[in-house]
């Protein structure tokens, strides 16, 4: 019997189809849910959680409950959730006691860290249902005051009395799920919400001492207008509540909005995010602050607890109780429970865990999500948390995919990081690398066949800064760049001639081919950097540079050329008769001169004008960098706009390093090392914003791919005015 023919897919198209059926908001977890098999054994599933209990260094676990029940099914939500029957949520809470007695006892005595109630509309029950809820849950695991709990409700079944209920069962954390506060859109979505009584039940809220209260909002629902979405916004910011979440309406797949598509068309999406940008602008300027693009916060708002396996405080575990709930068991098992009530409480009834489909987990699945979660989730791998955890870094780990992502341009290595260089090759590169076949053939058996061939997107090149970054090797000798660029006291030993030529060798033979060799204090003929020089030009590179200070023996150059030396980089603020004497000097050598300025508060004065004689006296390039790291976010923002325009005009070959493009508007073009990104890409990540650019700086950046301009608390905050967007 011949086997039936399947569609032929792209690899980016199959990723596409596995986001679309994920759960909404849900991170890129590995193996991904459509790549689970069915669970035939509720005793592998307790095993496996047994082992990891065993192993996990005592973390204090998250208990996630799924309540399905709500007054009105939302068009848009792609949540299980069903209609509240007369005797529903009883026999509910009867099968989630069966439940909780079969997997409580493996939690005797461990802390919880969350306990997370979701739906559905948890909210939906009475108080003496919510009395038995709770009741159930303290009988099995232990809840200490150090315990956050969470609460999803609908503001059309609170009132005083449930919330004085909620309060004293210990709910700190509570959600309420506004959407939006037009009675004409919420009347089109199916929602028998008066705003009036939100508002009143938001206040009742607070009032009744719950000390974190979030209110959500939708921007692009259908027939929405950016001034109804920004009177909503106004009305939530007037009631000071802790977070607030700022979704785009992003119609789930299957859903009666959603259809077969799943996503807004591209005018819609980008009218919605630029809603959201302006919201956000009027809630910064009522106080809050940003932690991700999506949700703001004031006081502790952003201490809320989270019931998906997002990589936070080192990875937890998570016991999802209830139809459809998610559990994640570290170094065990992933797995989902049956999306039917029906169904959740005849195999409870029975005596067996109502699991659908779910994953057993070797170290090297653990590994795999580790990197792609921290590369896509916070754009970077971090080198030594990974090894913490698994005794070994990711290098080490994975050494043949590393290095081909490295070598692509898709990562590169920045100090105790992997460093994602450009995010939207990697939301598909990164999966391609790490995925493996089994969990490829998985999928393909449900979506169709993956074609060999790759698409466009994926084979772009990175810009050539990119190229050149992902090859160089840089090693500090005495003092390092700190002490050269920054006066930072010289701190550890200096580097014998020994270490420094097995690290030049090393590199160089990992694929290396430039060297840039950093010095803290002025040399000479026969000093340490000149034998550095000298051994990273027999190691083999092809390209050698040195950054140090201005030395004061006219012979230097002639030697440091003789050794090896393709470039000398130097600092300067001025430019001093004898620097310039030393700058000819060089440039006569053969040396290609490259002077470094540093962008320091205030900006010293006079930069632009040495870096003009520099350049008369033989300077080929000038590059005034930005100081790296969050500790060092004391620069003159506000001095980098009338800089970057002097820059531009004066014709000089000026680069500006590490200093956000927002800030160098219009003449972003001057950054010395912007990322590029293609014309597609994952919506809720970039926009699809053909050729959006980024230095590594924006990488820090909550707004991702691409930049809709700097919002009124980063301005704030970094001093800087009368931006505009990077277009």
């Amino acid at each position: 019997m011949m086997e039936k023919e399947r569609t032929t897919i792209s690899f980016e198209r199959l990723l596409a189809c596995v986001d679309r059926d994920s759960l909404p908001e849900a991170p890129p977890n590995y193996p991904p849910m459509a790549a689970w098999p069915r669970l035939s054994s509720a005793d592998k599933t307790k095993a496996a959680w047994v082992r990891s209990l065993k192993s996990d260094g005592g973390r204090r676990p998250v208990v996630y409950v799924h309540v399905p029940f709500c007054e009105t099914l939302c068009r848009f939500c792609g949540f299980y959730k069903i209609h509240s029957a007369p005797g529903a949520v009883d026999r509910y809470l009867d099968a989630l006691e069966k439940e909780t007695a079969i997997m409580g006892p493996l939690f005797k005595g461990r802390p919880l860290r969350f306990l997370c109630i979701g739906g559905g509309t948890p909210s939906l029950l009475t108080i003496p249902q919510l009395e038995r809820l709770f009741g159930i849950l303290r009988a099995y695991f232990k809840i200490t005051p150090k315990t956050r709990i969470a609460f999803e409700a609908s503001p059309n079944t609170l009132d005083a009395l449930k919330l004085a209920y909620l309060k004293a069962a210990g709910v700190e954390w509570l959600a309420i799920g506004v959407q939006s506060f037009d009675p004409l859109l919420l009347k089109a979505l199916g929602r028998r919400q008066d705003p009036a009584r939100t508002i009143e039940v938001i206040k009742q809220a607070k009032k009744a001492g719950i000390l974190q209260v979030e209110v959500d909002l939708i921007t692009g629902l259908p027939g929405q207008t950016e001034k109804s979405f920004l009177k909503d916004v106004r009305t939530t910011a007037a009631l000071d509540v802790e977070r607030v979440y700022l979704f785009d309406f992003q119609p789930k797949y299957r859903t009666t909005a959603g259809g077969k598509g799943g996503s807004l068309e591209g005018n819609a999406l980008e009218d919605a995010r630029a809603w959201r940008r302006r919201g956000m602008d009027i809630l910064f300027d009522k106080g809050y602050k940003m932690r991700c693009g999506h949700w703001v916060y004031k006081r502790k708002g952003d201490w809320w607890p989270y019931s998906y396996d997002q990589g936070e405080e080192g990875s937890y575990s998570i016991l999802g109780l209830g139809p459809s709930s998610v559990s994640y068991a570290m170094n065990g098992i992933r797995y989902r429970n049956v999306p039917d009530e029906r169904l959740y409480e005849s195999e409870l009834s029975a005596g067996r865990l109502p699991t659908e489909a779910g994953a057993l987990l070797s170290q090297k699945d653990e590994m795999a999500n580790f990197v792609i979660l921290d590369a896509l989730h916070r754009g970077q791998v971090d080198k030594q948390t990974f090894r913490r955890r698994f005794g070994v870094g990711p290098g080490a780990a994975f050494p043949g995919k590393i290095k081909r992502l490295l070598s692509s341009g898709v990562l590169s290595v920045s100090g105790r990081s992997l460093q994602v260089k450009d995010r939207e090759r990697a939301t598909c590169e990164l999966r391609r690398e790490f995925y493996s076949p089994g969990v490829v053939r998985r999928l393909e058996e449900i979506y169709g066949k993956v074609s060999p061939a790759r698409s466009s997107a994926a084979v772009l090149a990175p810009p050539d800064f990119n190229k050149t970054a992902a090859g160089e090797f840089e090693l500090c000798l005495a003092g390092g760049v700190e002490s050269l660029l920054y006066g930072a006291p010289q701190s550890g030993p200096e580097l014998t001639s020994r270490e420094i030529a097995l690290a030049l060798l090393t590199a160089a033979n990992s694929g290396r081919s430039e060297a840039l060799i950093i010095c803290g204090r002025p040399g000479g003929p026969g000093s340490l950097e000149l034998g550095a020089v000298r051994c990273a030009a027999k190691a083999g590179f092809k390209k050698v540079s040195l950054l140090s200070a201005l030395p004061r023996d006219a012979g230097y150059f002639s030697a440091l050329r003789s050794a090896g030396a393709d470039n000398f980089m130097f600092k300067a603020e001025s430019a001093r008769p004898a620097d310039l004497a030393q700058v000819r000097s060089a440039s006569a050598a053969g040396l290609a001169v490259c002077m470094v300025g540093v962008i320091r508060k205030p900006v010293p004065a006079g930069l632009l004008g040495a870096a003009g004689s520099f350049v008369k006296a033989g300077a080929g390039s000038i590059i005034l960098a930005f100081p790296e790291g969050t500790g060092n976010i004391v620069s003159d923002y506000a001095a980098l706009r009338p800089l970057a325009e002097a820059a531009a005009c004066s014709g000089l070959p000026v680069k500006f390093l590490r200093v956000p493009l927002c800030a160098l508007y219009p003449h972003w073009k001057l950054s010395a090392d912007y990322l590029q990104g293609s014309a597609s890409g994952d919506a809720r990540e970039s926009g699809g914003a053909a050729g959006a650019l980024k230095p590594k700086l924006c990488l820090k950046c909550k707004f991702l791919l691409k930049c809709p301009g700097p919002a009124k608390g980063y301005s704030e905050k970094f001093a800087v005015k009368g931006l505009k967007a990077v277009k």
